[in-house]
């Protein structure tokens, strides 16, 4: 970060905004504190740091959006695995439905994590959007087959409901930090 100008006369912080220096008169009486480059500079400094507090905040509520339904995802998708795992092993699943745990767990445990740290947000929010899909998919079908059922049991209903919005929150959580560019970021070139 650069270096704040100071006034040579009384040795205050001179912000870029006061041409003089507010602190004594002799810059009032002789003439400006900063050269108009100088002046410059700290305004491209200070829109920097706005659009960084901006990305910031908008990075901040799309995150609290993701980590909860990331959080309980987890904790169902390693139920689901274990749950799953000995009708794979004996033959009763295809090997497809273990799949689906698996990139479950795998994509909203890592990506929840990454995402948490602000870390590699668009390999995370990816990873994130797979688990979502996975898990929603095998959400739809569950709830589908529930409802053509003779007798719909509404307890199963109502998880398989709850798992399906879970995982559209976590998809539109991801997608939105993967669109969020951040400010330290290059602007592509176009010509």
């Amino acid at each position: 970060m650069s270096q704040r100008a100071k006034c040579p006369h009384c040795g205050k912080v001179v912000d870029f905004h006061n041409d003089f220096c507010t602190e004594c008169w002799s810059h009032v009486k002789k003439g400006r504190v900063l050269s108009p480059e100088q002046i410059s500079s700290s305004r491209e400094t200070y829109a920097g740091i706005v659009a960084r507090k901006k990305w910031d905040k908008e990075f901040e509520r799309w995150q609290k959006l993701v980590m909860g339904p990331a959080v309980l995802l987890t904790i169902a998708s390693i139920g689901w695995t274990v749950l799953t795992l000995p009708f794979a092993l004996s033959g009763e699943f295809p090997w497809f439905w273990i799949l689906l745990p698996g990139i479950s767990l795998v994509g909203f445990a890592l990506g929840g994590y990454l995402i948490g740290g602000c870390k590699a947000l668009p390999a995370s929010s990816v990873l994130l959007g797979l688990a979502a899909l996975a898990y929603g998919y095998s959400g739809v079908e569950s709830l589908l087959l529930e409802l053509s059922k003779p007798r719909v049991s509404p307890g199963a209903a109502i998880k398989d409901i709850g798992s399906i919005v879970l995982c559209g929150m976590a998809l539109v959580g991801a997608v939105q930090i993967f669109r969020l560019r951040s400010p330290d970021d290059k602007p592509l070139k176009t010509t």
